[in-house]
């Protein structure tokens, strides 16, 4: 049975009464009818199926974990209870987070565990919540087993599996440092106001604003020879600052991804084969909104897309990909 589908609430409701152990993806107001049961479920209504991607909100998306794990948990954690998180998690296995964006919780995991060298010791993956875009609402979590909705917690599913399986965390993305000027900035935040730019103290935006950056290309660092993404957010340009949708680090040098000229075509090329090993999956907003996400251009993987996605750190326009192995 395929483990990531999109589901109707009542089909969910039946799966959950039946004991299964599920991650659910929904908008926020159907989250909130699901009965209790063994799941974790974050608000995300964009998905990617077999006709593409699309604004759903009416179906629900889960990854039915049942078959494929040993044993469980479930637990939510405060923003201060988040290295307790980690001492939670099982020897064999991997950890499912969900976290709702703009929150103490997502900054606190993203500033202070993504530098606490334990968080590599298991696999640990997930995503942002959040809402459809544009609109007012709070992104949310639910912890099934109690029902319980958080705006301000993150919600875990400490997953633990045969002696003879492990986990592995892959992702997916198509961008790469550019040749330009190296950016560093004053302080960890998701928030600034200036920067280095080859050494050089600005103002960012105005740096962003007098060389005509397109801010739909993130900023990209070398973390320890790993290319990650963050994504510019928000330019506010009455209080001359520029909000990011991960943190960026004072240690980190960035510079500006390269331009592509066919980001789905470099998608594709990117993209490995979706083998039987394959668990979970999930994507990016910004590569739905910026790639042709209305297409069906990832080759048989399913999932929701995100607000943030979760390999260890807090990435951006990035794919996410765990797939469970035999020794």
């Amino acid at each position: 049975m395929n483990k990531n589908q999109l589901i109707s609430q009542k089909t969910c409701a039946e799966w959950i009464e039946q004991g299964r152990t599920l991650v659910v993806a929904a908008d926020g107001p159907i989250l909130k009818t699901l009965p209790k049961g063994n799941w974790i479920g974050g608000s995300i209504p964009y998905f990617m199926t077999e006709e593409g991607g699309a604004l759903n909100r009416e179906q629900v998306f889960v990854t039915d974990l049942t078959t494929e794990i040993q044993d469980f948990s479930i637990q939510a954690y405060g923003a201060q209870e988040l290295e307790q998180m980690l001492d939670d998690r099982p020897e064999n296995g991997f950890s499912y987070l969900l976290m709702p964006a703009f929150q103490e919780v997502q900054a606190n995991y993203a500033l202070q565990i993504s530098q606490n060298p334990k968080l590599f010791d298991v696999p640990t993956l997930g995503w942002v919540t959040g809402i459809v875009w544009g609109e007012a609402a709070q992104p949310l979590v639910v912890n099934g087993q109690d029902g319980a909705v958080y705006t301000d917690q993150l919600v875990a599913l400490h997953a633990q599996l045969a002696a003879e399986q492990y986990a592995e965390l892959s992702i997916v993305n198509i961008y790469e440092q550019n040749d330009g000027p190296n950016i560093q900035f004053l302080e960890d935040g998701y928030q600034v106001e200036d920067c280095l730019i080859d050494g050089e103290k600005q103002n960012f935006l105005s740096y962003l604003q007098e060389h005509q950056i397109d801010m739909e290309y993130p900023l990209v660092g070398d973390f320890g020879g790993a290319q990650l993404n963050t994504s510019i957010y928000q330019a506010e340009e009455a209080a001359t600052t520029v909000s990011f949708a991960a943190p960026v680090f004072q240690s980190q040098t960035y510079r500006f991804a390269k331009t592509i000229e066919n980001r789905q075509a470099a998608f594709k090329a990117k993209l490995p084969p979706k083998t039987e090993t394959t668990l979970v999956a999930y994507n990016c907003i910004a590569n739905f909104m910026q790639l042709g996400g209305e297409e069906n251009y990832t080759k048989g993987y399913h999932y929701p897309f995100t607000f943030g996605e979760i390999a260890y750190l807090v990435l951006n326009q990035t794919m996410v990909i765990l797939d469970v192995k035999t020794e």
